[in-house]
């Protein structure tokens, strides 16, 4: 299972303080705990958690609030 945080205005994902289009290069967290302190301590806005159980199915993708 991999956790990975997405911008939903830009379609990119986050990777260690920056951005990429490429999924695989995402930088992947271990839990919701770890994305959501992330975004707070970062103030990410108007992003998403990306949850990919198997890369054949359609991602799971979960609004986090502007905070």
């Amino acid at each position: 299972m991999v956790r990975v945080i997405r911008d939903t205005k830009t379609g990119e994902y986050f990777k260690k303080g920056e951005w990429t289009s490429n999924f695989d290069d995402a930088q992947q967290f271990e839990g919701i705990p770890a994305i959501l302190k992330t975004c707070v301590a970062l103030e990410l806005k108007d992003v998403e958690m990306v949850l990919r159980v198997d890369p054949e199915r359609p991602d799971l993708r979960v609004p986090i609030p502007n905070w």
